[in-house]
């Protein structure tokens, strides 16, 4: 969101930005000038607070909402479908949804019943109220019209981009020191990087790595999963895929890395042979845009906005089972000249994703709401 702020500022200079912020953004890294920022007053982030549980508290959302309301706005963007909360006024609503996960994979997104009930309300409610969806695949947005029975002009997509962070680096000593952190050697592991919710089919690459170390050739490499598998706000399998592993007696080839800065996250893209997304549905699929922009080959998932984002510079495999996704894996760790093809391609499909692009079609999908709003 930070990215695309400080984008929307710079593009649209004669539009008055607000930002509202809650107790622990107040306290983030200064924003772009030219930005109004008016702070609520919440008890719980609304990102922690509606994440896995699925709500917020009644106070919360109404300090947000009355703070909202006040203010004249002739637009509301909401960053997810988390931050959203009713706004009175008369603005316009665009709410950015990002996929149709909750809503094709419920038990693997939210942990009891009420949580899904409590997500359910609130989508419907943010459906209802906006004037504008914005979302940031094409997959997603098909999935949209037919999950929701949305019209085409309904949503708008946004496609996201990997940081300036995300580039080929040198093997310097940076490079050196963070491999030697979880030590970890120069293109001989394989790299997962995200969240532990259980529709990230995770148990599926366990399983395929499990099956690749039993041959001589392959024994030697790491499976790294790097993720915040401690503040994850999202519902977790972390402790089962732990329990899986050890079961599978691989304990001392899988290395868990928690929260990774960006800093460190680059280095290990950069190092890691290849990149695996084995998820049964992503919505964009940010880390394996980041992992293209460094040059690393990816396997991903045929599913969702996976092959729109990785096309053909990856390989795409069918992961309801773990042979797929292991024969992937051995046909490019047996082909270092794939690699190096598959990589350079993927840094240049990566190049055609940009901030800017995204920046450009928000603004101009918020100033036509603006511009409608008088004749409503």
């Amino acid at each position: 969101m930070r990215e695309l702020v400080g984008r929307l500022v710079r593009l649209d200079g004669d539009v008055e930005y607000t930002l509202f912020v809650d107790f622990e953004e107040a306290s983030a890294p200064p924003l772009p000038a030219g930005i109004r920022t008016v702070r609520v007053a919440t008890a719980v982030p609304a990102e922690r607070a509606a994440a896995a549980a699925g709500n917020r508290s009644p106070a919360d959302l109404w300090a947000a909402s009355r703070t909202m309301s006040r203010c004249r706005l002739d637009v509301v963007l909401f960053p997810s479908l988390h931050t959203y909360t009713p706004v009175l006024g008369g603005a316009e609503i665009a709410v950015v949804v990002h996929d149709v996960i909750p809503e094709l994979f419920p038990e693997r997104v939210f942990p009891t019943a009420r949580a899904r009930l409590f997500w359910q309300m609130k989508s419907w409610a943010a459906r209802r109220q906006a004037d504008l969806i914005i979302t940031v695949s094409e997959a997603s947005k098909r999935a949209m019209i037919q999950c929701f029975g949305l019209d085409d002009n309904q949503v708008a997509v946004a496609p996201e981009a990997a940081g300036p962070s995300f580039r080929q680096v040198p093997r310097d000593e940076k490079y050196r020191e963070t491999l030697e952190r979880w030590r970890l050697h120069d293109d001989r592991f394989i790299l997962y990087v995200g969240g532990f919710s259980p529709h990230k089919n995770l148990e599926t690459l366990i399983d395929a790595f499990g099956g690749l170390s039993k041959d001589k050739r392959w024994s030697a490499y790491t499976l790294v999963l790097a993720g915040d598998y401690e503040g994850d706000v999202f519902y977790s399998c972390h402790r089962d895929l732990r329990a899986r592993i050890e079961r599978s007696g691989l304990g001392a080839n899988v290395v868990f890395t928690g929260y990774v800065s960006d800093e460190l996250l680059v280095h290990l893209y950069n190092a890691a042979a290849v990149v695996v997304m084995p998820s049964l549905w992503e919505g964009f699929g940010l880390p394996a845009l980041e992992a293209m922009a460094c040059g690393t080959p990816v396997i991903a998932s045929a599913r969702g906005a996976l092959p729109e984002i990785v096309g053909e510079t990856g390989l795409l495999v069918d992961v309801e089972q773990p042979s797929p996704l292991q024969s992937a894996l051995e046909r490019l760790l047996a082909d270092d000249a794939a690699r190096e093809r598959l990589g350079q391609a993927a840094r240049e499909r990566a190049s055609t994703f940009s901030w800017d692009r995204t920046a450009a079609v928000v603004g101009a999908s918020l100033k036509a709401l603006a511009t409608a709003r008088p004749a409503r």
